[in-house]
């Protein structure tokens, strides 16, 4: 079988990267021997991996890929040719340069997989030149979604580029009833900048005052998670809106609320949506370059709403809260197209994609 080594930060991180690697990585194992690569070494383990995967970590501590580009790279170099790999897929844009220096010398094929969107450049240093390696030196360009293909060809003109969607984990794609009677609003995500949970406040202080039987749960954490707990003080909203933190049960939880809401200010392909998507529960998302628009359809499984525009927001989800029957029939749209995101059609993808790039 080919060898396929893939790269990623920490391979129990509780990240969309970590999630979907450890989804795919153990499809993948049916028909390539898998070999991972996480740059430090995490020793919570979060994730149930294949005992087929083979793994391997550069580091014990997590620090800057950029001040140790050369000493990344090496590592890994050693880490395919002890390998042998085949295909060698970069997961994360911040990781491109240091594996194409990685790469040249050595027989593997070359796969950079993006996990944003590519208008956004600000979520590490020089995120727009580890982009330019990934799209001059790579064999193939993975993003996440068909507007960031059109995208990351318009910008660097790559000429072999492949979008593939983040896949559903399996366990989700169950039956699903919806819950009528439930009156809580989830969101998801980690606590930072990005996910702009401080307008998410903003929005949870209209939408709760006009419906006292109502709450609202955040799930995550991270940097800004004390500053957002201090406007739920300063609002009076404890109680109300909760900071649910980090949890291990997440699937298990979505079913008890009757919608998901997201106020990201950009995304790659989120994997909340989809799970939420998959479990048939409706979403109000701010229409951001990237990501809910192709997993949304307005109207239909949920709405799309013009970025940080609270009002419009907190009327989309007052409009669903007025109307179960409305809620009901966008939970049958979300069941309806969750087979576009299942492990089998995805995995699907990945396994014909490796397989002509190994033969380039």
């Amino acid at each position: 079988m080919k060898r396929v080594g893939i790269l990623l930060g920490d391979a129990q991180g509780n990240g969309g990267i970590g999630r979907v690697t450890w989804i795919l990585s153990n499809r993948l194992c049916e028909n390539f021997d898998i070999y991972i690569l996480s740059d430090f070494h995490n020793p919570k383990i979060k994730y149930d991996y294949d005992q087929r995967i083979h793994f391997s970590y550069l580091t014990d501590n997590m620090t800057s890929v950029h001040k140790r580009i050369l000493s990344v790279a090496k590592g890994i170099k050693k880490f395919i040719k002890e390998n042998k790999i085949d295909v060698f897929i970069c997961a994360g844009a911040i990781y491109f340069p240091p594996a194409t220096l990685a790469v040249k010398g050595t027989h593997a094929k070359f796969i950079c997989w993006e996990h944003s969107n590519v208008s956004v450049k600000n979520e590490h240093r020089f995120q727009g030149i580890c982009r330019w390696f990934g799209a001059k030196f790579a064999d193939w360009i993975v993003p996440l979604t068909k507007t960031d293909a059109k995208l990351y060809q318009k910008e660097y003109g790559c000429k072999h580029i492949t979008s593939i969607y983040n896949p559903v984990d399996d366990k989700l794609l169950t039956s699903v009833s919806y819950n009528t009677e439930s009156k809580k609003i989830i969101s998801v995500g980690r606590f930072c900048w990005q996910k702009n949970f401080e307008i998410l406040v903003e929005v949870a202080k209209i939408v709760l005052a006009k419906n006292p039987d109502w709450s609202w749960d955040i799930f995550g954490d991270g940097e800004t998670f004390e500053t957002v707990q201090m406007l739920v003080a300063e609002n009076h909203l404890e109680g109300r809106l909760n900071l649910m933190g980090r949890v291990n049960d997440l699937y298990d939880r979505y079913r008890e609320y009757s919608m998901l809401v997201m106020t990201s200010r950009f995304e790659g392909f989120p994997m909340t949506l989809l799970e939420s998507t998959a479990q048939g529960i409706p979403a109000v998302a701010f229409d951001v370059l990237t990501g809910p628009n192709e997993v949304i359809d307005d109207g239909a499984s949920g709405f799309l709403v013009e970025p940080d525009n609270i009002k419009q927001m907190a009327d989309k989800i007052q409009k669903l809260i007025d109307t179960p029957q409305m809620r009901v029939a966008m939970s049958h749209a979300c069941v309806a197209k969750r087979d576009n995101y299942n492990c089998e059609t995805i995995v699907g993808e990945w396994n014909k994609l490796i397989d002509s790039v190994a033969i380039l």
